[in-house]
């Protein structure tokens, strides 16, 4: 849209008014909000616009001003507010001529940030600031991005093609999808939540920084593929969601267990608490398979030299398992607890002469439960105060728990 300023005397003598109209075409616009906070009443943008275009910006707080495009050169703008509080600024292109290509505004608490009504934009800054979301759908010409250390928990720049640099670190992202930019060379996505990364579509990718992440050891392989200059790779340590599971319980990372050709083995290390762990009492490991055997809190580490990474940030994944301890049922004098015959091909039988046996629930390795036997109430089992007969024909091969008056013992079904 067309915008004029038109001036026109009021009914008040003297006081002169000042209004836009507007045509029906739109306008480059920039429109933010922002927070004006103790010690820090100024603020101030960069922005770029077409040569001799004029534009003008509204501050939120009843003060405007106008400025003139200089091409290339960088207009800087700043304003002072006279009270605390929360404004929303707008800078809007007088006429369909003037586009903004470049804006920057960072580490100036924006809550939010519209451009998507500035389609010429190449370059965007607005790090160091308090966004929690930002759209760049729009933004089709957009060369360089960096939103870093926001509160973004997503970005999409699936539309953005000419992308070349993207710095989207120190937010909360958890996927991010850079398939489409393909002209990327830079992709500084470290410090996020990410679960993945793929960057097999970027075949001009120079720099990546990924660590502080949540990237398994593959996804790091394949990622350091495409870099090849390794000072420019800090792939650096992952660290997966931390899992609670249960003695016995089988934990695969065989996908992560080798890499390249010919293949290098990965090297698992493996502590209990601050020590090293046993790798006969507490547990084994084939071909990246584990299988806790006591309980305690572990730390899996896992490194393979097929990944390269700069010295100082070598590529590691690492995952703590908390293993509750249900491997051997307690049993003393006063209350023994048989169980047999295990392993068993269906049929279990258990036996407490002391005390009533109310409960019998069936868990699988991972802690789903299967079965729950209440005394006198359930078919599959008969019941006799202190004495059960279970039938497991039903269940597959392999190890599962029982769990009876709250006391917790391994079974091994044929």
């Amino acid at each position: 849209m067309n915008i004029k300023k038109i001036f026109f005397r009021g009914l008040v003598s003297g006081v002169c008014f000042c209004a836009y109209s507007f045509s029906a075409i739109a306008n480059d616009t920039i429109r933010f909000t922002w927070e004006i906070e103790p010690g820090n009443l100024s603020k101030g943008l960069t922005i770029r616009a077409t040569v001799d275009e004029p534009f003008f910006v509204n501050w939120g707080d009843n003060n405007s001003n106008d400025s003139n495009g200089n091409g290339s050169i960088n207009i800087a703008l700043s304003h002072t507010y006279y009270s605390l509080g929360t404004y929303t600024v707008s800078i809007v292109g007088y006429n369909p001529s003037c586009r903004f290509t470049y804006f920057s505004c960072n580490s100036s608490s924006l809550i939010s940030l519209d451009v998507s009504n500035c389609t010429a934009l190449t370059t965007l800054y607005c790090y160091l600031n308090s966004l929690s979301s930002l759209d760049v759908s729009k933004n089709t010409a957009l060369t360089t991005l960096l939103c870093y250390n926001n509160s973004l928990s997503s970005l999409d720049v699936s539309k953005n093609t000419a992308l070349t640099r993207l710095e989207c670190n120190g937010n909360s992202l958890t996927s991010l999808d850079v398939s489409k930019n393909t002209f990327l060379t830079g992709l500084y996505c470290y410090s996020n939540s990410l679960n993945s990364l793929d960057v097999s579509k970027n075949m001009a990718l120079t720099w990546l920084y990924s660590y502080n992440n949540h990237i398994p050891l593959s996804d790091l392989y394949a990622a350091s593929k495409m870099v090849s200059d390794v000072n420019n790779k800090r792939l650096g340590t992952q660290t997966l969601p931390p899992q609670m599971i249960v003695a016995g319980s089988v934990v695969d990372f065989s996908l992560q267990s080798k890499f390249g050709t010919p293949d290098t083995f990965t090297v698992f290390t493996i502590k209990k608490g601050n020590l090293p762990a046993d790798t006969i009492i507490d547990y084994i490991i084939e071909d990246g398979i584990i299988t806790f055997h006591t309980e305690g809190n572990y730390t899996v580490t896992m490194t393979n030299d097929a990944i390269l990474s700069r010295s100082d940030y070598p590529a590691e994944v690492i995952v703590e398992f908390n293993v509750d301890g249900v491997g051997i049922v307690e049993t003393n004098s006063i209350c023994p607890i048989q169980i047999y015959p295990n392993p068993t091909t269906g049929k279990l039988t258990i036996n407490n002469e002391q005390l009533t046996i109310k409960n019998v629930e069936i868990f699988d390795v991972v802690g789903c439960k299967l079965s729950h036997f209440i005394t006198g109430s359930v078919s599959g089992a008969e019941l006799h105060n202190s004495h059960i007969e279970i039938d497991i024909s039903h269940l597959s091969a392999g190890m599962y728990f029982l769990k009876i008056n709250n006391k917790i013992t391994k079974i091994i079904k044929y």
